[in-house]
């Protein structure tokens, strides 16, 4: 296959700036791995799925089970998933995660999510990593702290807080989400 050009690339990054956002989202589901997974058109070894969730093992695992979580619906970020189908997306990845435990005697889960590229996101599909966790397994998931004053911390929430109020966006929890979205014993999770 033949590589782009500096000038084609350009002009291609200018064509799909025009596509209107539907067609642009279209556009992406077709070359998102997730989506394939999730139309059966990549293949997967499936441990969970629904009509709205899917559950596969990572094929490039932290450790044995590392299982990827994701909506069969693409979305990019975390923030983009509405409220219940996101409730219902961590109520899933929950029973999972004691599933993993007690079947592959794990010690512990993490339950890793990068929203955007800069915290590691590698493709346009929000996922939850679910990696089951063993004594001495090598797996570091720790950072450097990094010393705060008051004052910063005060500045900082501050921010926050003011951004929460300008957008209306307060976190809210509605119980029917809840209730609506129970897994039902008759409902496949392994």
């Amino acid at each position: 296959m033949e590589k782009l050009t500096l000038e084609q690339i350009a002009h291609l990054k200018k064509e799909i700036a025009k596509l209107p956002p539907e067609k642009l989202e279209e556009l992406k589901k077709q070359q998102c791995p997730f989506c394939l997974i999730a139309t059966n058109q990549i293949k997967s070894r499936k441990i969970f799925e629904d009509n709205k969730i899917l559950a596969v093992l990572d094929i490039n695992p932290a450790n044995s089970g590392h299982t990827i979580v994701f909506t069969r619906k693409h979305y990019s970020h975390l923030f983009n998933i509405p409220d219940d189908e996101l409730t219902y997306l961590f109520l899933i990845t929950n029973k999972l995660s004691s599933t993993l435990m007690k079947t592959l005697h794990a010690e512990g889960t993490n339950l890793f999510v990068a929203n955007g590229e800069v915290a590691g996101q590698k493709v346009d599909h929000i996922v939850i990593h679910l990696i089951p966790r063993f004594k001495n397994d090598n797996i570091n998931l720790s950072w450097e702290s990094k010393k705060t004053s008051d004052k910063e911390l005060e500045e900082i929430q501050k921010i926050i807080l003011r951004g929460i109020e300008k957008t209306a966006e307060k976190p809210k929890i509605d119980k029917t989400i809840l209730e609506k979205y129970i897994v039902k014993p008759e409902e496949r999770i392994p």
